[in-house]
Formats: structure tokens, sequence, C-alpha cells
């Protein structure tokens, strides 16, 4: 038997419930002790956040370095971000591009985008 209750016909001391059989659902109340545990989940969780975004930073700056690149590069925020959105929504296991990639294909899309747009002005 699931135990559907709406949140307004709860009182504030029956926060110990007993849940019986059925998987949790957004209708179940969690018991108070697991609603606990949900801070330090996610101070795991955000932990963990910062961790990885160290890591990433710390590999994209040093490609950076090592490409000659000058720091102000990052302050191109609309495309620097755009790059950073579409990477991680790629997700892991993407393939760099190539030096004919960047230098022939993408160039010229480029190029044509940008004469399009002095078209139109």
């Amino acid at each position: 038997m699931v135990n559907l209750v709406d949140n307004d016909e709860m009182d504030d001391n029956e926060d110990e419930m007993n849940m019986s059989m059925g998987p949790p659902s957004k209708y179940q109340r969690m018991p108070s002790s697991s609603r606990s545990g949900s801070s330090a989940n996610s101070n795991v969780l955000e932990s963990s956040r910062k961790i990885l975004r160290d890591r990433d930073v710390s590999v994209f700056a040093r490609w950076m370095y090592h490409a000659g690149l000058p720091f102000n590069c990052v302050n191109y925020t609309e495309s620097f971000g755009e790059f950073i959105e579409a990477v991680g929504q790629n997700g892991s296991g993407m393939k760099p591009s190539t030096y004919h990639e960047v230098r022939v294909p993408f160039l010229k899309n480029e190029v044509e985008k940008d004469k399009q747009d002095c078209r139109r002005t």
C-alpha cells in the first residue's frame, strides 16, 4: 500500500512517517531521517562539481599556456561562453578538432557568416 498524502493535510508533528511498500514518489513524504541526509548529499555533489571544474579549468589553462593564447581571450564572454557550453553539452569522449577542420571548412563557414552580416548592414 502506497501512502499518498497531500502535504496540506500533514501536521508538523508527523515528520516521522512510516512508509509502506512501493517506490517513493512526489506524493510521498520522506521520513525526516532521509531528508537530513539530502544536505550532506548536496554538499558532496557541490564539492565534486568544484573539484571537476577546477580540473577542467586547469587543463584548459595549461592548453592556453602551451598554445600561447593571451589571457584576455577568456574575456570574450559571448563566444567563449558558447564554446564552453557546447563542449560541456557534447560530453566526455569528444574528439578534438583537426588542423584541417579548423583551417578549411570551419574557417570558410565563419567567413561566409561574416560576409552575410556585412551585407545586412
